[in-house]
């Protein structure tokens, strides 16, 4: 009998236990329901923002409001291979402590706004009257911004631009796309410049220039793997490590050489940027944190002085590029923006992140560029 009792007993608690356990469990679910909808949340809101409503092309002012409302609810970070990845608006700026909650996956988002800007190559091309450039250009976040009106959308405003730009994309993304069978965006137009140049070619009105601007993402990657320790005897002018530096360089500078060839010989005038000088910030989430929690590099100075250098080499080295071919135009966009004064750094109210100018910025350098075209595209 006690036996029986004894076992109805352990039988009793064990199914307690389970009932208890249940109600443990669903009490998590709204919890679990709410992480899973910050996830969902950002994303849908994104797709629902830069989703196409309409047959007609959107006006500036609703882009505009588009990547206001973006800025909004995402920030750009930065992956160990130099490709820019969405997370929701405050998530860490230290990539290893972000998680599958703080990333926002929407791949469109990257060129969203590219297919208006075909839209307007298109109308502007087949317009008689324009007796512009006929342009094709290919790049990364300062051609093909998703949230600010980058260089093409001000150049689109009076060239006739196609942008195969895409925020994130490195240099040597930018070669891979060129690479047999051709892809395709998911709109179903061609990538590559070389292939584009090619299908472009046999229209009554070729491209007759082409801009590129990369290899600003593979460089920055990789920033605190350039750079050595803070020491307070070192001098500003030997931080680089020029070991791991100068291979990083030499393969952009390489595959702009390589793909400048290619252009050139299809008849077209290139035109390469310099990116102006950089906005370092204390726990930026391209420069400042990875400099401070990776190099103890102390403050926004040290900072300005090391990532100018580099935009200097960098820039020494298209110009070297766009020297050996009269076709090939270098411009230089340092000191736009961004200052050689470290002490004091550039003017905050044009830019929008440690990288990138804000509408006012991109203005600003789109200024400059256009001086350029002018010059050398017909």
């Amino acid at each position: 009998m006690l036996f029986q009792f004894q076992k109805f007993e352990r039988t009793f608690l064990d199914a307690r236990s389970l009932s208890l356990g249940a109600v443990f469990i669903k009490s998590l679910f709204p919890k679990l329901r709410g992480a899973a909808m910050t996830r969902e949340c950002p994303e849908a809101q994104v797709r629902s923002i830069i989703r196409p409503t309409e047959a007609r092309l959107p006006s500036d002012s609703e882009v505009r409001a588009k990547e206001k409302a973006l800025s909004e609810l995402v920030e750009l970070r930065i992956d160990h291979s130099g490709n820019l990845f969405f997370v929701r608006k405050g998530a860490p700026k230290n990539t290893r402590l972000i998680s599958t909650l703080d990333t926002v996956v929407v791949d469109d988002l990257y060129d969203w706004k590219r297919p208006r800007k075909r839209q307007r190559f298109l109308k502007l091309r087949a317009d008689p009257k324009y007796k512009g450039p006929i342009i094709i250009a290919e790049g990364d976040s300062w051609f093909e911004h998703p949230l600010y009106p980058d260089l093409l959308e001000l150049a689109g405003t009076k060239y006739a631009v196609l942008s195969l730009a895409r925020a994130s994309d490195t240099l040597k993304n930018m070669m891979d796309q060129d690479t047999d069978p051709p892809k395709r965006y998911s709109d179903g137009t061609l990538m590559g410049l070389v292939h584009t140049l090619i299908e472009e070619g046999t229209n009554p009105r070729p491209p007759t220039a082409v801009l590129m601007s990369g290899g600003g993402n593979d460089l920055i990657a990789q920033i605190a793997n350039c750079v050595y320790d803070f020491h307070p005897n070192r001098p500003a002018n030997k931080y680089i490590n020029h070991f791991v530096f100068d291979g990083i360089l030499a393969s952009i500078l390489d595959n702009y050489a390589t793909k400048t060839k290619e252009i050139v010989a299809n008849g077209d005038v290139v035109f390469l940027h310099s990116y102006d000088y950089p906005n370092p910030q204390e726990n930026g989430e391209y420069i400042g944190f990875p400099l401070q929690h990776y190099r103890n590099i102390p403050g926004v100075g040290l900072m300005r002085q090391i990532t100018n250098q580099m935009i200097d080499l960098f820039s020494d080295g298209l110009k070297k590029i766009a020297k050996n071919n009269k076709s090939i135009h270098f411009v230089d966009l340092r000191k736009t923006i961004g200052t050689d004064d470290y002490l004091n750094g550039p003017d905050q109210t044009l830019w929008s992140d440690e990288m990138h100018g804000n509408q006012k910025g991109f203005e600003l350098l789109w200024k400059k560029f256009e001086v350029e075209i002018k010059k050398h595209a017909h």
